[in-house]
Order: C-alpha cells, then sequence, then structure tokens
C-alpha cells in the first residue's frame, strides 16, 4: 500500500493535478503496475482482476485520503484468495478468515486513526494552519520608544 497507493498513485496525481481526470488516470497506471507487480506470484489468469483491484484501492485511498481502508481491503482480499487457491477452504472459514484480517487492521490501524483524529480537527484536511498574521510597524515600535 505504501508504495502503489502511497508512493507512486501520490506522484502520478500530483504530475496530473492540473487535469480534472488526473486521479482517474494515475488510478489506472497504478492499478495495471500493481497487476503487473503480480507476475510471477499470481496466475495470469488473476492478473486483470489484480489491476482492477489496484485501480478501486487507488480510488479508495483518492476519496479516503487515507491508507488504512486499501490496507484492511488488500488485508480481506488476500485472506479470501489464500483459503480458497491454497487451503481449498470453504464459505465458513473464508468468512472467518476475513473477519480475522479485518480484526486485525482495526487493532493496528484503529488507535492510530483515534490519535490522528484527536490531533487533527474535521475539516483541516490535514494542512497546515494559516500563518499568523504580522503585526505592523510603525515608528513607535520597539527602537523607537
Amino acid at each position: 500500500e505504501f508504495f502503489f497507493r502511497g508512493f507512486i498513485f501520490g506522484q502520478l496525481r500530483s504530475w496530473l493535478r492540473a487535469r480534472a481526470w488526473g486521479p482517474w488516470v494515475a488510478a489506472l497506471i497504478t492499478g495495471l503496475l500493481f497487476g503487473a507487480a503480480h507476475t510471477g506470484s499470481a496466475a495470469v489468469k488473476y492478473l486483470v482482476p489484480l489491476a482492477f483491484l489496484g485501480f478501486l484501492l487507488c480510488l479508495l485511498r483518492w476519496k479516503t485520503g487515507s491508507l488504512y481502508p486499501g490496507m484492511a481491503m488488500h488485508s480481506v482480499n488476500n485472506s479470501l484468495a489464500f483459503g480458497i487457491d491454497e487451503l481449498h477452504w470453504h464459505a465458513g472459514k473464508l468468512i472467518a478468515m476475513a473477519l480475522l484480517a479485518l480484526a486485525a487492521i482495526a487493532a493496528i490501524a484503529g488507535p492510530v486513526g483515534w490519535r490522528q483524529a484527536a490531533v487533527e480537527p474535521s475539516g483541516t484536511d490535514g494542512a497546515a494552519p494559516p500563518p499568523a498574521p504580522v503585526p505592523a510597524t510603525g515608528s513607535a515600535g520597539p527602537r523607537g520608544a
């Protein structure tokens, strides 16, 4: 998530920020790179769905402004894929694995998110506060007194 949705998607969005369609193109390119990165570790038939997942994870990152929801979604996807392909599990075990993956993400990311929310009041979008106004200087300043 840090590399694809954090770095690559962030850089592409930055380069394409002047265009209304910039985030969509950045998500598409990042998704294709994400799918291609799975060459060798995933069957060829899964590369297009993985690219689509990468695209969706970028949109989630863009709309939420956070990597955490994408981490949770990616974790659930990997849990389900592992359960189906490697362990040949059925629905009950798959649901349990997906819920455990979400619980693990919540246990790790939840306190960080709550702490971050306490530090940044809502509506600030993480932006730095505006600079304090500079007092006007005149002849009655400290030197003139």
